[in-house]
């Protein structure tokens, strides 16, 4: 898998993927499955699908840009907001199975 164009450059660039947008677009699919459960909305389980897909994504990009030549520092400054994103994704899909 190649890397998208905004993490091509320099492990800062990759902050890109984390905390806003790649060349795929928009990640607020996190925030919106979490505002779309907490409400029980009907797009709630779609929204909740796009996040997975979107951390998925997210997950791979990452796994690429790790073995680049800037690998070790990628992962200490990305690796963790990572991890935070599969815990809450994880923790909004246990809410959801408890409604």
């Amino acid at each position: 898998m190649a890397l998208p164009k905004c993490c091509r450059a320099t492990p800062a660039v990759c902050f890109k993927v984390v905390g806003g947008q790649d060349d795929r677009g928009d990640h607020r699919d996190f925030e919106i499955a979490s505002e779309e459960t907490d409400k029980k909305s009907v797009y709630a389980a779609d929204d909740r699908v796009a996040a997975r897909e979107e951390l998925d994504y997210l997950k791979s990009v990452f796994e690429v840009a790790v073995q680049g030549d800037d690998g070790e520092e990628i992962r200490r400054r990305v690796g963790q907001r990572i991890r935070e994103l599969e815990r809450g994704v994880e923790a909004m899909e246990e809410r959801a199975m408890e409604d």
